[in-house]
C-alpha cells in the first residue's frame, strides 16, 4: 500500500486507508462506524468514496479523526480535497504546487529517523560537516575498544599527531565528546546535516570522495556495491523513495538496538538523468 503522501485522491486515500485500519488492528474499523463517526448514512459515504460527490470539510475532518491521521497527514488530506472541489484552475494549480511541497517535505531523510541537528553555524561544527575525519574519530569513539585506545583510531584512519589531537579538541570544544575516567566518549548521536542547509554540497562531496579514496586503497571482501541506471514511471520512482525512506527507518532501529564493535559507511543516491 501507498504512504499518505503517494496518494493523489482524497477518496481513494480514505478507502485505502480504511481498509488498512480494518485488516491490521480491528474489525472496528468498518464503514458503518465510520459514518456513523462522520455523523452521515453508510450508503452515503460509500457513494462518496465511490467518487459520487463530495464529503463536506467537518465530515472529512471526522473521517481523518476516526482513522488516527496526525497533523500533517491530516492537512495533505486536505489539499488533496481542495484540490479535487476546487473549479478554477489556477488554484487547482497553486494547490498541486502545495502539494508537491508537502511530498517534498516528508521525504527529507531527518523526516523520517530521529537525529540531532547541531548549530551548523559555529565555525568547529562547520568542520565537523565537511571534514569526514572529524565524523570518522566520532564514530570510532562509539566503540569501547578503540575509545580505550585512541590510538588505534589514528592508525585506522592514517592521521598525523597534530591533525588527530586538534580533531579530538575541536570534538570536546562542541560537546560532541567528553574524557570521562581517561577515556574519550561520545556525549551525541544520530546527528545529521538537514539537506537544505548550506554546508549540505559540499558535505555530500566530501563524504563521497572519502569514501572513494577507502576503496581506491584496495578491495574489502566483506564491501558491498551496488550501482544500476534503469527507466520507470514517475510513480514507481516516488514509490521506490518512500521505500528507501522506510529501509533507512528500519536500518536506524538495527544500528540503534546493535554494540558499537566497528565503523561502517552507507551510501545511497536516487536521483533523475532526465529530468530537468
Amino acid at each position: 500500500m501507498p504512504t499518505i503522501f503517494e496518494f493523489t485522491s482524497y477518496k481513494v486515500a480514505l478507502n485505502d486507508l480504511h481498509l488498512e485500519k480494518k485488516v491490521s488492528f480491528s474489525k472496528q474499523y468498518n464503514f458503518q462506524n465510520m459514518a456513523k463517526f462522520c455523523g452521515i448514512q453508510k450508503t452515503y459515504l460509500s457513494k462518496v468514496l465511490a467518487h459520487d460527490g463530495h464529503l463536506t470539510s467537518d465530515q472529512l475532518f471526522s473521517a481523518c479523526e476516526f482513522l488516527g491521521l496526525n497533523q500533517k497527514e491530516r492537512d495533505y488530506i486536505f489539499c488533496l480535497y481542495e484540490c479535487e472541489r476546487s473549479q478554477n484552475a489556477k488554484r487547482r494549480e497553486e494547490l498541486n504546487q502545495k502539494l508537491q511541497l508537502l511530498r517534498a517535505e516528508i521525504k527529507k531523510t531527518e523526516k523520517n529517523i530521529p537525529v540531532k541537528s547541531l548549530n551548523s553555524a559555529s565555525p568547529d561544527l562547520v568542520e565537523y560537516y565537511i571534514n569526514p575525519d572529524f565524523q570518522l574519530v566520532h564514530m570510532f569513539l562509539t566503540i569501547p575498544k578503540y575509545a580505550s585506545n585512541i590510538r588505534l583510531i589514528q592508525l585506522r584512519l592514517g592521521l598525523a599527531d597534530d591533525v588527530f589531537s586538534n580533531i579530538l579538541r575541536k570534538l570536546q570544544n562542541n560537546n560532541i565528546i567528553t574524557v570521562k575516567n581517561g577515556k574519550f566518549q561520545s556525549i551525541v548521536d544520530n546527528i545529521h546535516l538537514p539537506s537544505d542547509s548550506y554546508l549540505f554540497p559540499a558535505y555530500k562531496k566530501l563524504i563521497r570522495l572519502k569514501s572513494m579514496s577507502k576503496f581506491d586503497n584496495g578491495l574489502n571482501k566483506n564491501n558491498f556495491n551496488f550501482s544500476v541506471s534503469f527507466s520507470c514511471s514517475v510513480q514507481t520512482k516516488e514509490s521506490i523513495h518512500q521505500e528507501i525512506l522506510k529501509t533507512i527507518q528500519r536500518i536506524q532501529n538495527k544500528v540503534t538496538a546493535s554494540p558499537q564493535e566497528e565503523v561502517y559507511q552507507l551510501n545511497l543516491d536516487l536521483f533523475s538523468w532526465s529530468e530537468e
